[in-house]
């Protein structure tokens, strides 16, 4: 019994150790740094995930939006209105989160797509990710809050 606990320890060490994680810096629409993002690849769901750490956000509800537009300012449609194979991803809205009253995000959120099968998992990895834009916008008025674009 030591034996397979030590096994999956060791096992997971590895895998995690191994994951390649990635670093996106998000910025106000004026160009104040709020915080960044790890995008990784998360060997338990086989998905990309987020792990963010945000502040100076106001309270409320946002949401996450990959884009095919050149840069934060040139953000343009969202990646799935140019690709209709990732409307299973839901490109407008891969994560729906809430900042709390002091302005802060540390959470870790998993994005999937809406019907998940091998074919449509495929379609996105952090990989294609890279060169996005990242917008956050807030969920009720659709304005711009946040954006990043993961490196190349």
């Amino acid at each position: 019994m030591k034996f397979i606990f030590v096994f999956f320890l060791l096992s997971f060490y590895t895998m995690n150790a191994s994951a390649k994680i990635d670093n996106v810096d998000f910025h106000s629409p004026g160009g104040k740094k709020l915080g960044s993002a790890e995008v990784f690849f998360s060997w338990f769901l086989s998905l990309p995930a987020f792990r963010f750490k945000l502040e100076d956000m106001k309270p409320g509800t946002y949401r996450l939006a990959m884009h095919d537009g050149d840069s934060c300012k040139n953000f343009g449609p969202t990646s799935d209105e140019n690709n209709p194979l990732l409307k299973a991803w839901n490109t407008s809205k891969l994560l729906i989160f809430e900042v709390k009253e002091d302005g802060k995000l540390n959470i870790v959120l998993h994005i999937k797509p809406e019907i998940y099968t091998e074919e449509t998992r495929a379609l996105l990895s952090v990989e294609s990710l890279k060169g996005h834009p990242l917008m956050i916008f807030e969920l009720k008025n659709n304005d711009p809050a946040a954006c990043g674009i993961l490196p190349i």
